[in-house]
């Protein structure tokens, strides 16, 4: 018994079983495409061990397909359950390789965006698999300041207190609304709730994300040179003067959470007080 055994009736059905899965995979938000084909691997899974049986062409191979096969299925399903974070974790790693290779920007610049990109993915897959949570939400958030605050740290001296105030701003929003932060209390000043308004998908919330994830990767390139031979002077300082007022603007909502959450804390203040006063 040889390599003819890859070619037994019952091993070529594991094939089919394989290529099914991985249709289901990719259709695995359009149940009618999704259900059929998931099941007949499923159903497959029993006909190919009558099929060896029947044909005598049971094999140590055979089995191990079959087994392969029923775990795949089962891995298959667990990891949907946390699809949608494992980008977060590719993120991680990313940010560590771009900060390994911080002084070479034709490593750097690719990595840290992809990194970046990922960060609207993990959104989608969260959305799409009805896979959203408060961990995520949390998660999603933090590695975006860790890696801003690599770059802005490491740029500028004076870039710690811009990281600073993101970090501070993250602490208050999400000690108060959790993974629904970006629901802006009415209490808002106009031009903050016009930011933050259809969860920045306006043109003044599209210039202060530009303004808080690509400024600092543009300053990078600038100040490494990377964009020299792709953008004329005069483009790249236009663009971060553009980046900038995205930026300036950001910094006006960041500004405003910070003291509507010192407000929240001192109202807590005010009424433990309050408590503790009428309990005596």
């Amino acid at each position: 018994m040889g390599y003819e055994v890859l070619l037994y009736i019952p091993n070529i059905v594991g094939y089919v079983r394989l290529v099914l899965l991985a249709i289901s995979w990719t259709y695995f938000n359009k149940p009618e495409v999704f259900l059929p084909v998931y099941v007949s691997s499923v159903i497959l899974d029993g006909i190919d061990g009558i099929l060896a049986r029947q044909l005598d062409q049971s094999s140590v191979f055979g089995a191990w397909v079959s087994f392969r096969n029923a775990g795949i299925l089962c891995k298959f399903l667990c990891i949907l359950q946390c699809i949608y974070i494992i980008p977060g974790y590719v993120r991680l790693v990313l940010l560590a390789i771009s900060w390994t290779y911080f002084n070479r920007p034709e490593v750097f610049l690719p990595v840290y965006v992809s990194s970046v990109i990922l960060d609207g993915i993990d959104g989608i897959l969260a959305r799409q698999l009805d896979q959203s949570s408060v961990f995520g939400a949390w998660l999603d958030v933090a590695i975006d300041l860790i890696g801003r605050g690599m770059l802005w740290c490491t740029l500028f001296n004076w870039g710690y207190f811009v990281i600073a105030l993101e970090w501070l701003v993250f602490v208050g929003s999400h000690a108060q609304a959790g993974a629904t932060w970006k629901v802006t209390p009415i209490t808002a000043p106009w031009l903050v709730q016009k930011v933050m308004e259809k969860n920045f998908k306006t043109f003044l919330g599209t210039v202060v994300i530009l303004g808080v994830h690509i400024l600092p990767v543009w300053l990078y390139g600038i100040q490494h040179q990377a964009l020299v031979p792709l953008l004329p002077t005069v483009v790249q300082q236009i663009t971060v003067i553009s980046l900038m007022l995205g930026r300036f603007l950001a910094l006006y909502c960041e500004l405003w959470y910070v003291m509507a959450h010192i407000d929240f804390l001192l109202q807590q203040d005010k009424g433990s007080a309050s408590n503790k006063h009428s309990k005596d």
